[in-house]
């Protein structure tokens, strides 16, 4: 007849000074090293429950970059739309071409995205007109 043994783990009872340890004293599981563990203290369970958890913490954290990078990305795209936006207001559109741009509205519909047409206020914002600075 195999022998029980009791759990070599040390349980915490209370904190800071006033903790003290005990013996868990469950009926053990496993033996380790010549130590005997029940479930909840065998050292080898409680590394992958650890190593678990810091990997769950890991994949957590990278998404919460990658979805931190996204929304800056999209407020990058935002702040460029909304400059682009203000830059037209300061100018004296018209259809007959007067600072020398010709506008065309575009249907998406139709295949444009609207990428010329902001790679075109780009590149006006960065040529100054007669007269003007940036």
């Amino acid at each position: 007849m195999t022998e029980k043994h009791k759990c070599q783990g040390e349980v915490k009872h209370g904190s800071g000074w006033s903790a003290r340890y005990t013996r868990c004293g469950k009926t053990a599981k496993v033996e380790r090293e010549g130590q005997h563990f029940c479930g909840i203290h065998d050292p080898v369970r409680k590394s992958e429950k650890r190593e678990a958890q810091l990997e769950e913490w890991r994949r957590e954290g990278e998404m919460r970059i990658a979805a931190y990078k996204a929304e800056r990305a999209q407020q990058s795209q935002l702040e460029q739309d909304a400059a682009r936006y203000r830059w037209l207001r300061t100018r004296d559109v018209s259809f007959e071409g007067s600072d020398g741009m010709v506008f065309v509205a575009y249907v998406p519909e139709h295949g444009h995205d609207g990428s010329r047409l902001d790679a075109n206020i780009d590149t006006a914002m960065s040529t100054p007109n007669k007269g003007e600075s940036k």
